[in-house]
């Protein structure tokens, strides 16, 4: 489709006898769109991790986790950003625009980003109308669980190629138009969905070391702890886009988090044995764990 807009304007001046006529034009604008590649893909992506104590020989443990999400009308909402990064190198620009999707209550909304290439995901929906707040929890019970929960996307794809011409400059760009719909939540043993378990760089103390008695119970909360990182970054996964003659665009999907007042990730332990632990933040997700001071053999 070619858009071409011209405007011109008109200045009459009457000098003596003659008239002189002048005017101005606006250059040619015009857009062609030409659909290269069209498909479908399918994302697994985490959302949290979920951990409990690890176990511990000849003792009893009793650990559970709980992770709260939420939205409100008029206030803060657990808000995910995802954002694309290309990684191959193309002769032209490659732009990623999210559709009008659907949203599912029971699976969550997504939005447009604030951040060229991005968007933004609320697992507990939105609210809006006569709703003031919505929310959901997740939970994990007994000692020595490291879990992932991720959601899957399906998701459908169409890339175009548009030159835009003003006057005759053109430019030319790859537009990737993607379209979402989250399928369910699963909770699966790490390593899973692109997530292993943390190492020594996915962590950051949350808390200082805590001396525990036989039988004594501690309960943190991820906003009674050290203060967080300010976002929690994870790379969700790589995705081939096909274009057609253009070839193939390959981007990489990440996420961040931080976490809102409506939300929150509660880590609670009690053992049959004197302890010393201390809690952790895992830096891909914001989910606390607990490692025990000094290491148990």
């Amino acid at each position: 489709m070619v858009t071409i807009a011209i405007i011109v304007t008109l200045a009459v001046v009457v000098s003596g006898s003659a008239v002189v006529l002048f005017y101005s034009k606006i250059p040619v604008s015009s857009r062609q769109v030409l659909e290269v590649g069209h498909g479908r893909s399918s994302l697994a992506v985490p959302l949290m991790t979920m951990y409990t104590a690890p176990k511990i020989p000849n003792a009893q443990v009793e650990s559970s986790a709980n992770w709260s999400v939420a939205s409100t009308r008029t206030g803060p909402s657990t808000t995910y950003l995802f954002q694309w990064s290309l990684l191959t190198h193309l002769s032209i620009p490659v732009r990623f625009v999210l559709n009008a999707t659907t949203e599912d209550q029971n699976f969550g909304a997504f939005a447009l980003g604030s951040t060229a290439d991005g968007f933004a995901y609320y697992p507990a929906g939105t609210c809006s109308g006569g709703c003031n707040s919505t929310g959901k929890v997740f939970g994990a019970s007994g000692a020595g669980i490291h879990d992932v929960l991720y959601q899957t996307w399906r998701m459908d794809y169409t890339v175009r190629r548009i030159t835009d011409g003003i006057g005759p400059t053109q430019t030319s760009y790859l537009e990737v138009e993607f379209a979402l719909s989250p399928q369910r939540m699963i909770g699966i043993v790490l390593p899973a969905a692109n997530v292993t378990p943390p190492g020594p760089g996915d962590v950051l103390d949350a808390s200082d070391i805590l001396h525990l008695p036989a039988y004594g119970q501690v309960t943190t909360s991820s906003h009674g702890t050290h203060s967080p990182p300010d976002f929690f970054r994870n790379t969700v996964g790589t995705v081939a886009f096909d274009a057609g003659p253009e070839g193939t665009v390959t981007a990489q999907l990440t996420s961040r988090f931080r976490w809102s007042t409506v939300d929150d990730f509660v880590l609670s332990f009690r053992a049959s044995k004197e302890t010393w632990i201390r809690y952790l933040f895992d830096l891909r997700f914001g989910s606390l764990l607990i490692e025990y001071v000094p290491p148990l053999p």
